[in-house]
């Protein structure tokens, strides 16, 4: 019953319309270079987060090894879920993944190297600061 019901299916056509200059300069990509930017961007995650938490902190529940990991990067925490809670209300979008891990994508058209700097920056603070344990984070939403 009510609205909630319309969050998800298949996506309006006028909103399809909108997407298309998008979708567009995706398909005139150089599919080597965006897949090149994809696995540096999540090195460069990997690398900040273990420079600047420890390697101690998160376990890296993806292949180091970019080849073989593709454009994301799942970190595993036993507290994941208000974690990554935490970080998409600070403007971090990624998602959870029962039962403890978070997963970043990089999506290399609309992404820049400065972008994963700051989300590291951001988990870095979230952590520092224990902002996760905050009551709003601990309730379990349908969908991260």
């Amino acid at each position: 019953d009510g609205i909630g019901r319309m969050l998800t299916g298949t996506q309006a056509i006028i909103s399809m319309q909108a997407a298309e200059p998008g979708i567009d300069l995706a398909v005139r990509a150089d599919k080597h270079l965006a897949w090149a930017k994809a696995r540096t961007m999540g090195d460069l995650f990997i690398a900040l987060v273990e420079e600047k938490l420890g390697s101690d902190m998160f376990r890296l529940d993806s292949p180091r090894d970019g080849s073989l990991r593709g454009g994301h990067v799942a970190l595993a925490h036993p507290q994941g879920y208000p974690i990554m809670k935490a970080l998409i209300e600070a403007g971090v979008i990624g998602d959870f993944r029962a039962p403890d891990t978070l997963r970043f994508g990089f999506s290399p058209l609309y992404l820049r190297y400065t972008d994963v700097a700051d989300a590291v920056d951001i988990l870095a603070d979230i952590m520092a600061r224990g902002v996760w344990r905050d009551e709003r984070f601990q309730a379990k939403d349908a969908v991260t």
